[in-house]
């Protein structure tokens, strides 16, 4: 074979590490609104998630250290569709491409639990109950009741008569 020399000189150098590119993911999430998971991401407690699409990252370096992640919410938090974003270290030994999340919030789905709303009768000078929905607070939807296309606003003191029962949730939710 061929003998190969090496000649070693003494002296300073220099050399650069560069950074290592990876693209980085959110998951994206459906929940309804009020629902646990939907409280979890308004309260800020929710876990979010990302994974590493392109690239990896060196052993013993975690995602969950590099990435913040967050739900870019707006002003009103109700139904609709949200940005799953990050924030991450610019100057790290990483540079991250990032691709954004989806949070979607389905309106809620309620029931109504209350006879009237089933054709009940109700006595004359009796007082309209308002109904329970489950899973809202009563200050989460608005009672009308009509008669002839007119709001009645005194209930304790209806007529005879068929009336026409409207439930509207507030915010669109």
């Amino acid at each position: 074979g061929k003998e190969v020399k090496i000649v070693l000189e003494s002296g300073n150098g220099s050399f650069n590490v560069a950074q290592k590119a990876i693209t980085v993911a959110a998951d994206s999430l459906t929940v309804t609104y009020g629902d646990d998971n939907y409280l979890a991401i308004e309260g800020g407690t929710y876990a979010l998630s990302a994974k590493v699409t392109k690239g990896s990252l060196v052993t013993g370096d975690e995602l969950s250290k590099l990435v913040t992640l967050s739900v870019n919410k707006g002003a009103s938090f109700g139904k609709g569709v949200y940005a799953i974003e990050g924030e991450y270290a610019e100057n790290g030994n990483y540079g991250i491409t990032f691709v954004n999340g989806t949070l979607t919030v389905n309106a809620a789905k309620v029931s109504i639990d209350w006879n009237i709303a089933e054709g009940a009768n109700v006595v004359y000078g009796n007082a309209l109950p308002v109904p329970a929905i489950e899973g809202l607070e009563s200050s989460d939807y608005k009672v009308t009741y009509k008669r002839s296309g007119r709001v009645i606003t005194n209930a304790a003191n209806l007529n005879v008569g068929v009336y026409v029962i409207e439930i509207e949730l507030l915010n669109a939710n």
